[in-house]
């Protein structure tokens, strides 16, 4: 932000002939379109790691201008991507269970948005990039246990939030 400050001074101070306030939302959307390359390319690498794998352990759910609801109850929770766009999603993992180690969730909610159950005793960690947007952890806080579970294992959602929103609840 401090750079954008400094170049829009300079361009006052010194007339440049290119005006960076016109530059500056089709450079936002330039910046947001190679974000998503690179993280779709990071996720590709992830699923040709583990081929190995069955598929009823990913998420990969596109919805666009539409809905989709679906339910995992598969042992060997991997992660997976989510996309929504000018539409919604809701993922339950309540019934399942996540593989040993990390496990990686990228989601994409461009106007749009996607809704996580999941279990109380998963450890999550968020790794979103939020603009006009967010990701909200409505969980419940299992205080008995306080996420005695297995700590070695952890959900790891990372991604894009563009207009739209996230939002991770437990039953």
């Amino acid at each position: 932000m401090a750079t954008i400050g400094i170049l829009l001074l300079l361009a006052k101070i010194y007339a440049f002939p290119v005006s960076f306030q016109k530059l500056f939302w089709p450079a936002v959307i330039l910046i947001i379109g190679i974000l998503i390359i690179i993280n779709n390319r990071k996720q590709m690498q992830i699923r040709k790691d583990s081929q190995a794998n069955s598929k009823d352990d990913y998420v990969d759910d596109v919805a666009i201008f539409g809905g989709s609801e679906i339910r995992f109850t598969t042992e060997n929770f991997l992660g997976g991507r989510i996309t929504n766009i000018f539409g919604g999603s809701t993922i339950d993992l309540s019934e399942a269970r996540l593989s040993s180690g990390s496990s990686n969730l990228n989601i994409l909610c461009i106007f749009g948005g996607s809704k996580l159950i999941v279990p109380t005793d998963w450890k999550l960690r968020v790794e979103t990039v939020s603009i006009f947007g967010g990701v909200s952890d409505k969980r419940k806080q299992n205080v008995s246990s306080n996420n005695t579970g297995n700590n070695s294992n952890e959900l790891v959602i990372t991604g894009i939030t563009l207009f739209g929103g996230c939002e991770i609840k437990s039953f």
